[in-house]
């Protein structure tokens, strides 16, 4: 008879084959000196910035056991091998972004994606118990076991001043254009952001799972590892909210990637194109702008 349990990653069952998995890696515990640090997952309400949803654990405690033994000792290893000396030289120095080759750019993709997929599910952001829930879709999670990562879902990186040694964050926040086609809010309720700091190394995840809608991005500010669906890099931020956490970089890191219409920005972009029409018999202050 099976556990009842199935691997987050590969769907098998878990009879005898669980794993215990530290969300945050061990070699990154020790590299951040954080292994007794106290870290609390927290959910908040996205409009009003209302904490709905802690659970406190110090970092080397912070475990989950919904992976599988073949699992961790397996695909997920071979990753952490592979990122180690990736995520080194970046938390060393942001600069390095830049410089980051395509391979090196989808495993830092799947590593965020697969360390913000742990996260999530074993703290209030991945529960249903919780309104602001968002967890993580079985299919992004099975992506990852088959190598690869969703076209549909954005990872960025960036560089900040920062003493702290390392913050985590889940978001359920949104923003456009003014102008722009509003968000609904059953997509909204499939989406999710994450965010990792690292002393001064942030990686950024975003999921808007409506296709018609393009990620933007503040010119300068975002280096883009992954995104199949497009980005649109925009030179000003498109507001300027007061912080509503106690990690106000991260948050601010979070909030200005946007979800964008697409049809907005090809009307946009071709504004050049109308003409002014003339109604007759209307009055000047009834022109009206057409294709």
């Amino acid at each position: 008879m099976g556990s009842g349990k199935t691997c987050i990653f590969c769907g098998m069952d878990m009879s005898g084959k669980r794993a215990v998995e530290h969300i945050v890696p061990q070699w990154l515990i020790d590299h951040l000196d954080v292994r007794r640090k106290e870290i609390a997952p927290a959910l908040h309400e996205a409009e009003t910035g209302m904490l709905v949803g802690r659970r406190q654990h110090t970092v080397s405690r912070f475990l989950a056991g919904s992976v599988c033994a073949t699992c961790n000792n397996g695909w997920m290893s071979e990753l952490e091998r592979r990122t180690k000396p990736i995520l080194i030289r970046l938390i060393a120095d942001q600069h390095e972004l830049a410089g980051l080759t395509d391979l090196e750019r989808l495993t830092i993709a799947r590593w965020t994606l697969k360390t913000a997929a742990v996260m999530n599910r074993v703290g209030p952001p991945g529960d249903p118990e919780y309104p602001e829930a968002r967890p993580i879709p079985d299919e992004h999670l099975r992506s990852l076991h088959a190598g690869s990562v969703p076209a549909e879902v954005l990872v960025v990186g960036g560089g900040y001043t920062s003493d702290r040694p390392l913050e985590f964050m889940q978001s359920t926040s949104w923003t456009w254009p003014e102008a722009s086609v509003p968000l609904r809010e059953e997509d909204k309720k499939g989406s999710y952001k994450v965010g990792f700091a690292f002393r001064g190394l942030i990686l950024g995840l975003a999921y808007y799972p409506n296709p018609e809608y393009r990620y933007g991005l503040i010119e300068g500010m975002y280096a883009p590892f992954w995104s199949g669906r497009g980005v649109r890099q925009l030179q000003q931020p498109l507001t300027k909210l007061p912080p509503l956490t106690t990690s106000p970089m991260l948050e601010g890191f979070l909030e200005n990637i946007w979800a964008i219409s697409s049809t907005w920005l090809e009307i946009r972009d071709n504004v050049s194109a109308t003409r002014l029409v003339e109604i007759p018999g209307t009055p000047d202050n009834s022109r009206t702008r057409w294709p």
